[in-house]
């Protein structure tokens, strides 16, 4: 389930800078997905699945919108392997960037 972020143009800025930060290090492999609309992910299905019930419910919630602080920026590695029909997403953590001042 997806909750979009509004406003979102700091986060899409922290977003762009990190992705190019990244491939400046790393290299142009080092980003290589598609960078969409800025969202919060709060659950994945492992299988086919209806989220309309619990998008309803969120959609309730109040106040609607919160403040979402990004304290740091952590880089991982994300490596999709797909068996037959499943796919597992692994993440494993190289480094964690604090955006808090000393």
């Amino acid at each position: 389930m997806i909750a979009d972020l509004h406003s979102d143009e700091d986060l899409a800025a922290l977003h762009t800078l990190t992705r190019e930060t990244t491939r400046t290090v790393l290299g142009d492999d080092a980003c290589r997905y598609p960078f969409g609309l800025p969202h919060l992910t709060t659950a994945y299905a492992h299988g086919e699945a209806d989220s309309d019930q619990a998008q309803r419910i969120l959609r309730r919630v109040r106040p609607g919108h919160a403040p979402l602080p990004v304290t740091a920026v952590h880089l991982v590695d994300v490596t999709a392997t797909t068996v037959g029909s499943t796919t597992t997403i692994t993440w494993e953590p190289l480094r964690t960037i604090s955006l808090r001042r000393p």
